[in-house]
């Protein structure tokens, strides 16, 4: 989790001396973090949330998806725009940030590193819950890198069904917006 300390010290002028305080200080420690409350889309009743912080180079994406098709594999990918208004999800655009030297279209089968917002696929268990976490090295919840995208103020989108070589993503099923929280 990334943690920030601030410390600070704050002086007051005094007017009166009956009201003056020479000198206060504090330290406080903000943790933050991303994440995402899913809202269902097509009429489906996905809901869930998804959760990412940062792990040194490596961004955790933590997740627990519900109402999904039992034991079925969805694509799950960070989407350009922080907007999932439309029923269908699509005013979230098309997936994040197309990697350098990468010609053309596909899915993470077929250039795993073609997209920056291409995550691993998830699976449902028997009760239609998708439930676990990874680390992705091309994201980071904030200003990205050479060889990093910053995710937040993004989309993400659970996909109906799983990537496959045809190019064609399943319909969107869940859109979350990815915001930044601090504890």
């Amino acid at each position: 989790m990334k943690t920030i300390k601030l410390s600070f010290v704050a002086t007051l002028l005094c007017a009166s001396n009956a009201y003056c305080k020479v000198a206060a200080s504090s330290t406080a420690t903000i943790n933050e973090k991303l994440t995402a409350e899913l809202m269902s889309k097509n009429g489906s009743q996905v809901s869930g949330q998804i959760d990412f912080t940062q792990e040194g180079n490596q961004v955790k994406v933590t997740y627990k998806i519900k109402n999904l098709a039992n034991k079925q594999s969805f694509g799950l990918h960070i989407h350009e725009k922080p907007d999932c208004s439309s029923a269908d999800g699509k005013s979230a655009g098309g997936h994040y940030s197309k990697m350098a030297g990468h010609e053309g279209h596909g899915t993470s089968l077929d250039f795993p590193d073609l997209y920056a917002g291409d995550l691993p696929q998830i699976t449902s268990n028997g009760n239609g819950v998708a439930e676990g976490s990874f680390l992705a090295s091309h994201i980071s919840i904030s200003g990205g890198t050479s060889n990093t995208v910053s995710i937040m103020d993004r989309a993400i989108i659970v996909h109906g069904g799983p990537d496959d070589k045809t190019k064609k993503s399943s319909p969107r099923i869940a859109c979350g917006v990815i915001k930044s929280v601090v504890k």
